[in-house]
């Protein structure tokens, strides 16, 4: 359920790009190709390792640990990248 659930928040599932050297489109990013970094290569495979710093597996159900850990994550991004007002 967690992988569908993410997979529906992926803007590249909904998406292709086309260009003259994607004449076909480039199936949702899997086709334009990045430099490899932390074994990703590709723009799809970069979005579903949620921009590298935040691949994580936590374990399941979440510990309070792990909630304070989300949390501070989110803290972290919503000060980093505030929203334009």
């Amino acid at each position: 359920m967690i992988h569908y659930v993410g997979d529906m928040h992926q803007p590249l599932h909904t998406v292709s790009r086309f260009a003259p050297e994607f004449k076909n489109g480039d199936m949702g990013g899997n086709l334009f190709m990045l430099e490899e970094k932390d074994n990703v290569t590709e723009l799809h495979a970069l979005w579903d390792s949620t921009v590298y710093e935040w691949d994580q597996d936590f374990q399941q159900p979440f510990s309070d640990e792990t909630w304070d850990i989300i949390g501070k994550i989110s803290s972290d991004l919503r000060t980093e990248h505030p929203l334009d007002e």
